[in-house]
């Protein structure tokens, strides 16, 4: 009904443009759209001056947009590009979403929507409330110009409200419900609270077992260490196996949240290279593809080239002229076991080898494809 697909790259923002919707096939007209906006005007009382930036939205004439294109992008990056939501009334009062749950900021991305539509609120949507980069926000002001909010608050408690008006439909309030526990899954959420207090309580009867829990959670990090360690040397062995290069990777371990990439790449290829890489607290997923050696943006020359030789688009349709990666592919995972590196399976698959098959998989087709050529 909401178009939900767990394998779809834009899942998120089509679920979220459906049921903002007041013309959606949920029935429900603009009581969804009222509901997210009255818990943002609370949460956001004390800013008034960007609470004025929505407050005359006319939700009974309003139409939601994924992927609003606002033109191309020009030469200095201030304007152009596609807004992932955008939300608009009869007398054009605008509201602007950045759903950034699966792609990194953009050079400039909020300075141009801000350019696009300058009384348009910016709600930057994230998995665990990330901040957008100074050089996506230029000179924009956080609480005035935008706010951030994320997936594991703002979303889940506007759903649960919705869910509370469509207890009369059953499809639709399973379906919400569905989403909910994915929303949950991604954001670290899955025990739910009756059971915490219940692991809580046990702990909390004896000394023992709260000595315990500290050895244990004092140990995680070292674990996770260990197991990085355990995957660079895994990818030194696929190259060592199909005669690559290791290029500088940059695999780490910080405060319990992951990021990284590795890159390697034939002898014979002097500007690109086949990169792996991870995301902070896996908001991104786990994706490969092929990019530039120094990580700066390609040409369409480049993506046309690259698009041919791998006989498939990208997984995000972004002009590569602003792309740092000229072709990247998340991998599949109907589980969505990869988008969030806060649960055990990622860090299992290093230990048990699985993530060394599926990233050799994935390297030879690349190089299958190019047929391992020198031809960028």
């Amino acid at each position: 009904m909401l178009g939900l697909s767990t394998n779809e790259v834009r899942t998120h923002s089509a679920f979220l443009c459906e049921l903002l919707n007041p013309k959606g096939k949920h029935g429900y007209k603009d009581v969804f759209l009222k509901l997210f906006l009255e818990l943002q005007k609370e949460k956001y009382k004390e800013n008034e001056e960007f609470i004025n930036r929505f407050s005359d939205l006319d939700t009974s004439y309003s139409t939601v947009s994924p992927e609003s294109y606002i033109g191309l992008i020009n030469d200095d990056e201030t304007e152009g590009g596609r807004i992932d939501i955008l939300i608009k009334d009869n007398k054009y009062n605008t509201i602007i979403i950045e759903n950034k749950i699966y792609a990194w900021d953009q050079p400039y991305q909020l300075v141009r929507y801000n350019n696009a539509y300058p009384r348009a609120p910016i709600f930057y949507l994230t998995l665990n409330v990330s901040k957008p980069s100074s050089n996506s926000k230029g000179q924009l002001v956080e609480g005035k110009d935008y706010v951030c909010i994320s997936y594991k608050e703002d979303i889940k408690d506007w759903l649960e409200k919705c869910k509370e008006k469509a207890v009369n439909h059953a499809i639709l309030r399973e379906t919400l419900t569905q989403y909910i526990n994915l929303i949950k899954y991604l954001t670290g959420q899955t025990i739910n609270d009756s059971m915490t207090k219940e692991i809580v309580e046990k702990i909390a009867k004896s000394a023992e077992n709260i000595d315990s829990t500290f050895i244990v959670a004092a140990s995680l990090n070292p674990l996770l260490f260990h197991l990085l360690s355990v995957f660079k040397i895994q990818i030194h062995e696929i190259a060592k196996d199909l005669n690559l290069v290791v290029g500088d990777d940059d695999i780490r371990f910080e405060k319990r949240e992951a990021f990284g990439a590795v890159f390697l790449h034939p002898e014979g290829w002097n500007n690109f290279r086949i990169g792996f890489c991870f995301e902070k607290d896996g908001s991104n997923g786990f994706f490969y593809g092929i990019c530039h050696k120094e990580l700066k943006p390609g040409t369409q020359e480049d993506i046309k080239r690259i698009q041919t030789a791998m006989k498939e688009k990208p997984d995000e349709d972004v002009d590569c002229k602003y792309e740092k990666w000229q072709w990247f592919k998340f991998f599949e995972d109907p589980y969505r076991n990869w988008e969030n590196w806060n649960n055990p399976i990622p860090w299992r698959e290093i230990a048990n080898g699985e993530m060394k098959k599926k990233i050799e998989e994935r390297v030879k087709d690349i190089l299958n494809k190019t047929q391992g050529k020198d031809w960028f």
